[in-house]
């Protein structure tokens, strides 16, 4: 039951973790508008701020002084905020942002063990994958326009992009590339960076960055959100750009997120 937060390991011959508790979901924040005259009401948004993760366990030693210095270690080690919490699970590892809002450490002088309750808030709420999954890529692609349709996995109701465009060579002054959700009419649109031979563009729906070889641009529209599931409820992805001839390498990848 390995969890790690900010690189630190919380679970060795001296830090004892007996639960994780990860498996709710997040807090749902709906909005609801009341229909005039009709006793009932329907959803406007839904919005999931912040997930709490519980741990709890104990710290143990051969000494009271080796216990009393543990402890130290064990409350110095979660004082970051908004960093990487990672706990093991169904063969892979979730991650979560999160900040230790609550330290709790009980000991009785003398005893050898403490014991501890962590609770975690998450402003990220979804755990996310580590790696990436890929849903689309081309090599050597010279049309000037490409759709990609595949499905998107995870739980969370929205799932991020992550496209990277390489500029193997391009003529003209159709300086622009646009990237749309076909699903929900969600565009987005770099144009003006006189983008030219091996410039490499980042369009990053997760970061909300856009990048054209590791410095960030401006764009026009809104970073593309894709529902989960087999084709064709995940939507499509449309990349075009207003080049006289192309010849680029594109990947579409993005980070499993879930509830």
């Amino acid at each position: 039951m390995a969890l790690t937060f900010d690189g630190f390991t919380i679970e060795n011959s001296n830090f004892i973790i007996t639960a994780i508790d990860h498996y709710s979901i997040p807090v749902k924040d709906m909005d609801l508008y009341k229909m005039a005259y009709a006793n009932k009401s329907s959803i406007a948004t839904t919005n999931y701020p912040s997930k709490l993760i519980k741990v709890t366990g104990y710290i143990q030693c051969d000494d009271t002084y080796s216990l009393e210095a543990y402890i130290d270690i064990f409350k110095g080690y979660l004082t970051a905020e908004e960093a990487d919490l990672d706990i093991d699970y169904n063969g892979g590892t979730r991650r979560y942002t999160a900040t230790a809002n609550k330290v709790d450490v009980k000991w009785t002088i003398s005893s050898k063990h403490a014991y501890f309750d962590v609770e975690f808030i998450c402003t990220d709420p979804f755990g996310r994958a580590t790696t990436l999954t890929s849903f689309g890529s081309e090599t050597g692609y010279t049309s000037a326009t490409l759709t990609v349709q595949s499905a998107i996995f995870g739980t969370a109701p929205i799932q991020l992009p992550i496209i990277t465009i390489t500029l193997n060579t391009v003529t003209g002054t159709g300086d622009y590339i646009q990237i749309s959700n076909d699903k929900n009419g969600q565009v987005l649109l770099i144009y003006g960076q006189g983008l030219a031979d091996d410039d490499v563009i980042v369009i990053d729906s997760y970061e909300r960055t856009v990048t054209v070889n590791g410095v960030l641009v401006d764009y026009l529209g809104t970073f593309l959100e894709m529902t989960p599931g087999n084709n064709p409820t995940s939507g499509s992805v449309t990349y075009s750009d207003g080049f006289d001839t192309r010849n680029i390498d594109i990947d579409f990848e993005y980070y499993k997120r879930y509830l």
